[in-house]
């Protein structure tokens, strides 16, 4: 008996824990930047246009409307508290490719801050 209560106390522990990368509310929708500050200055204009998807694949996708797709990773640190996004080969998301600190995830935002003390950015995703 004292071996059945230890397994399902070790199983609700692991599935308890959640997996770095997959996030119910992040995943399976379409995101649109809301909000994009870099010191200070609004630059949300920059992502006019943009549509993204964090896949349960951990693979990022940023949709523009007159080009191809443009592909990358992410995954949630859950001990750091970070969303890490990483594209390579486009500059104009270079600010979206960084270790951001997760201020508040629900299933219709995403509200992060740079990890980088040195740096003052936000960035805020809505649901499309």
């Amino acid at each position: 008996m004292f071996k059945i209560i230890i397994s399902f106390l070790m199983i609700g522990f692991l599935t308890s824990c959640g997996k770095d990368g997959v996030y119910p509310e992040v995943t399976n929708k379409t995101w649109k930047v809301s909000f994009f500050s870099d010191d200070a200055k609004d630059e949300t204009s920059k992502f006019a246009g943009y549509t993204f998807e964090f896949k349960t694949d951990g693979t990022f996708v940023a949709n523009f409307t007159s080009s191809s797709p443009v592909k990358g990773t992410w995954k949630i640190s859950e001990a750091n508290k970070e969303l890490v996004i990483t594209i390579s080969g486009n500059d104009k998301l270079d600010d979206v490719s960084e270790d951001w600190e997760i201020v508040n995830i629900t299933d219709t935002t995403i509200k992060l801050t740079d990890d980088d003390d040195l740096d003052d950015e936000i960035l805020e995703f809505t649901k499309n």
